[in-house]
């Protein structure tokens, strides 16, 4: 069965689907998205930027550029799919609730850096046979790396603990929110004709 983001929205926890960044509207990609779950299991890792390195061994709160105190890490994680000839049909959309805090890894380009551990919502979510490949419940350390007065660059560890980027998102009084992957961009098929393709990872995250 396939699902329409404005059907879904009406059975959805309210706020776990954000809009996407100006990088994310329909038939643009915003990044290619990494596999839910690969941060224990990935490979290689972008190098990193010069910036500002967490304390190694330090696991109180990290203080963020925005005047924010933060030891928690608390949202969700929403994935959206689809393949078809309606640009806004989804195979699925599925949540996970984030919980974390902050971390020991060092990120040399970092301000702070958490680990979070990601719980599938069966209620929050549609679809869930269409996207079994993806798993109920994993692991992610994310890097944050203030790049403007409301940007930031998230970074996540790979399977060789180097951390590689992610996402761009806005961070403004503790609120982070980002969006990767596809959206609706269009192929052809000999036999389907066009056929839009949506590959989306999008996170709204509160730093407490």
């Amino acid at each position: 069965m396939r699902w329409t983001v404005g059907l879904w929205l009406g059975v959805c926890v309210t706020g776990c689907l954000r809009d996407p960044d100006p990088g994310g509207q329909e038939g643009e990609e915003v990044r290619n998205l990494g596999a839910v779950g690969e941060d224990a299991g990935g490979e290689g890792g972008g190098q990193a930027d010069s910036g500002s390195p967490t304390d190694e061994g330090d696991t109180g709160s990290a203080e963020t550029d925005d005047g924010v105190d933060a030891s928690g890490w608390t949202g969700t994680l929403v994935v959206e799919r689809g393949a078809g000839s309606d640009p806004e049909a989804r195979d699925c959309v599925l949540l996970w609730v984030l919980d974390g805090g902050t971390s020991a890894d060092d990120c040399a380009s970092c301000d702070a850096v958490f680990d979070v551990e990601h719980t599938f919502d069966a209620s929050g979510s549609v679809g869930r046979e269409a996207c079994a490949d993806l798993p109920d419940q994993f692991a992610r350390t994310y890097g944050i790396e203030r790049t403007s007065a409301d940007t930031v660059r998230l970074w996540t560890r790979d399977g060789s603990g180097a951390f590689s980027p992610y996402a761009n998102a806005s961070l403004v009084d503790g609120r982070l929110d980002w969006t990767v992957g596809f959206d609706a961009v269009p192929s052809e098929d000999a036999d389907a004709g066009t056929v839009y393709r949506t590959d989306l990872e999008s996170g709204s995250v509160t730093l407490d």
